[in-house]
């Protein structure tokens, strides 16, 4: 986008046998936009093997931002906006996307995404400790699907010395649902949301206990 804007600042926007090199822009901005689909593609693949974390979600939304940028400069070449016209724009669709990802409470559908392909990708088990409550409920995993997650990691991962294991999990995931269960009632409203009033009610059926 700076080299766009360096070559096509002044009268040079403007003048009218420069179809040239806008054709060559064009291609260049159509190389960069196939880069972005083949970087999107990798993180895809890194996620099947690795599952969703905090960064390989934000990838796709800085991706999806240059794809904007991409965008707005096309339109800059061909209908000759202003340098003024690409700020505002980008601008706007940044924000737009920030708010757009912020609607979504990202360690649920993390932790939901990530116990169900544990099967088959790596289980993080230090980073999925470490999620907010909200998650708790899903992250109560039974003797199998522990057994599951420890044999693939033992199997597929040389590094597994490197994470805690799952009868590590496992005991700080019970303990911080006993904290919590004891916790939760305790809150003024200010303290509360709906997604983790949705886990104190799920994991009180549960019916944890100290011996768990």
């Amino acid at each position: 986008m700076v080299i766009v804007i360096w070559y096509f600042r002044g009268n040079l926007n403007f003048y009218s046998r420069n179809k040239l090199l806008i054709n060559l822009s064009i291609i260049w901005l159509i190389q960069n936009a196939l880069l972005v689909i083949s970087v999107a593609i990798r993180n895809i693949w890194y996620i099947n093997y690795f599952n969703l974390a905090y960064k390989r979600i934000w990838v796709f939304g800085f991706l999806l931002m240059v794809l904007l940028g991409i965008f707005t400069v096309f339109v800059k070449l061909t209908k000759r906006k202003s340098v003024q016209y690409l700020l505002v724009r980008n601008s706007l669709y940044a924000y737009a996307i920030i708010l757009l990802l912020s609607l979504f409470n990202w360690d649920m559908i993390m932790a939901r995404y990530n116990v169900r392909h544990s099967d088959k990708a790596f289980f993080h088990t230090n980073f999925m400790m470490e999620l907010n409550s909200s998650t708790l409920s899903v992250l109560l995993l039974s003797p199998e699907e522990l057994s599951q997650i420890n044999t693939l990691t033992r199997q597929s991962y040389p590094d597994r010395d490197l994470y805690y294991t799952t009868s590590q999990f496992d005991e700080r995931i019970r303990q911080r649902s006993r904290n919590f269960l004891y916790g939760y009632p305790l809150l003024g409203w200010q303290g509360k949301n709906f997604a983790e009033m949705r886990t104190y009610k799920a994991l009180q059926k549960m019916k944890l206990t100290g011996a768990d």
